[in-house]
Formats: C-alpha cells, sequence, structure tokens
C-alpha cells in the first residue's frame, strides 16, 4: 500500500505535479469551476437579486441554486456511466454559457422572478457537476499521485474564488460575464485535449498488457 505524503514531501509532489501537462491543461476547467460560482454569490446576488428583486429574496435564491446543485449532481454521475464524461461536460457547460448569455441580453424584472429562478438553476446544476466530476477525472488520471493532484486541484480552485472575488470590486458586470464565458470555453478545449489523449494512451496500453 503506498503511503500518504506529508510536510515538506508532499510540497515538493504538488509544485513536480504543476509541471504535468495534463494538471496544466486542466488548470482552466479547475478555475473555472469556484470563478463561476463566486461570480454567482458576489456578483448575481448583489447586481441582479438585491438591485432588481430586493435582498430579501437572496434566500430564495440561494435555496433554488442548492437544490439544482444536488440534482444535477446526482442525475448526470448516474448519466455519466452511459455516456462518458465528454456529452456531460459539454452539456454542462453549454447550460453555463447559455445562463451567461441571458444575462447579458436580460433586464431583471421583479414582477416576474421566474428568470432569478432560471439563472440560478443553471448555474446550480453547473456547480453540481463540475466540482465532483473534475475530482473524480483528477483521480483517474493522476491514479499514481492524487495527493499532489488533489492539492493543485484545491489551489487553483481557491485561486477562482479569490479572484472572483477581487474581480467583483473592479470590472463591470458585462466584462466578468464574457470573462466567464471565455475561461470556460477555453477550459473545455483544454479538458476535451486531455480527455481524447488520456483516452488513447490509456487504450494503447491495453492493447500492450493484452499482448504481453
Amino acid at each position: 500500500m503506498k503511503r500518504s505524503l506529508a510536510g515538506k514531501q508532499l510540497i515538493f509532489a504538488t509544485i513536480k505535479q504543476m509541471r504535468n501537462p495534463y494538471q496544466i491543461a486542466l488548470i482552466p476547467f479547475i478555475f473555472f469551476s469556484t470563478s463561476q460560482s463566486g461570480f454567482f454569490r458576489a456578483d448575481f446576488n448583489a447586481a441582479y437579486v438585491t438591485c432588481a428583486w430586493g435582498m430579501q429574496n437572496i434566500g430564495k435564491i440561494m435555496i433554488c441554486y442548492g437544490i439544482c446543485s444536488v440534482s444535477s449532481s446526482l442525475l448526470f454521475s448516474r448519466l455519466i456511466k452511459y455516456t462518458g464524461r465528454l456529452p456531460v461536460f459539454s452539456i454542462i457547460i453549454a447550460m453555463n454559457v447559455t445562463a451567461n448569455v441571458l444575462m447579458l441580453k436580460w433586464s431583471p424584472d421583479p414582477s416576474q422572478p421566474i428568470g432569478f429562478f432560471i439563472i440560478a438553476g443553471l448555474y446550480g446544476a453547473t456547480q453540481g457537476v463540475m466540482s465532483p466530476q473534475i475530482s473524480a477525472f483528477s483521480a483517474l488520471i493522476f491514479a499514481d499521485n492524487k495527493e499532489a493532484a488533489f492539492n493543485n486541484m484545491r489551489l487553483w480552485q481557491s485561486v477562482g474564488f479569490i479572484i472572483a472575488y477581487i474581480n467583483s470590486t473592479i470590472f463591470c458586470i458585462e466584462s466578468k460575464l464574457y470573462l466567464i464565458i471565455g475561461i470556460v470555453l477555453f477550459g473545455l478545449i483544454c479538458y476535451f485535449i486531455v480527455e481524447i489523449t488520456y483516452t488513447k494512451s490509456f487504450k494503447s496500453r491495453d492493447v500492450i498488457v493484452r499482448k504481453s
């Protein structure tokens, strides 16, 4: 059984893991998973819910967000067994991009609160899939170095949160939305490359093992 790393060993292993091409390629996806969550909690609630509908309704929106997050996690974790990761990630990213485009075009109307719940639901569904599935994918492709891989994942998730909250005081909402769309599309492309490359290499190793 492989011993767990601790102290300096784990730090050095984490730094070394940062040079792994797969780890580098996954950074935009990992970064997006928390930056979009930070945007929703800090900016959507402040700029859309509080300003247009009232602070007293934030609780309702967060309940909707939480329910959709849990529901999507349960649904897509089952679906992924039959479809694989690529279709599931594509669907969930399309949902997030749709939510961002809606916010760019949408003028919040407190007399029609359904719009607030739709955005919250789409963002919740995104978060419910991204976080657990990125963790599962990291555990799969970095099976021999899980501790360092998860350390890197938590690092970039934390960076995503920090930057999201810093940006909330610097950029306007429109700029942030375009930035999120750009990050998620770039991250999806990088993920596709990692997924396809890993799948090909795994199949090649499987063929070699069978021949031997």
